[in-house]
């Protein structure tokens, strides 16, 4: 078994008729399954745990938590994040410089003679 804050991954064995991983953890949206690679359907049991349905034999269930506020916060964030690296590579940009001319006036010759 190894837990993390967001997965569960537990390796569990069947009888002949099947049967059931119960996980004795709060039911909740945002949990989804595996059992040996393929999305599994989590019940509910007990009216608060969650469980998944195992065929007959030895079987490898993952558990994962990506709720849905979590990725609807990620794609702005990450947008935010992104505008904010151009912003600086933008102003670390250098910008070539444009030569200004300065014109004077040349001493006019029909200035009257004092």
């Amino acid at each position: 078994m190894a837990e993390g804050v967001d997965r569960l991954t537990v390796e569990a064995s069947a009888g002949d008729e099947g049967g059931y991983v119960v996980v004795l953890d709060t039911y909740a949206r945002g949990w989804s399954a595996e059992v040996d690679g393929a999305p599994a359907e989590i019940v509910r049991v007990n009216g608060l745990f969650r469980a998944v349905r195992l065929a007959p034999g030895r079987h490898h269930v993952t558990f994962a938590y990506r709720p849905a506020a979590m990725v609807w916060g990620a794609a702005p964030s990450a947008m935010a994040l992104a505008l904010v690296v151009a912003m600086i590579v933008g102003s670390m940009v250098r910008r070539p410089r444009v030569a200004s001319v300065v014109r004077t006036a040349a001493p006019s010759s029909a200035a009257p003679a004092a």
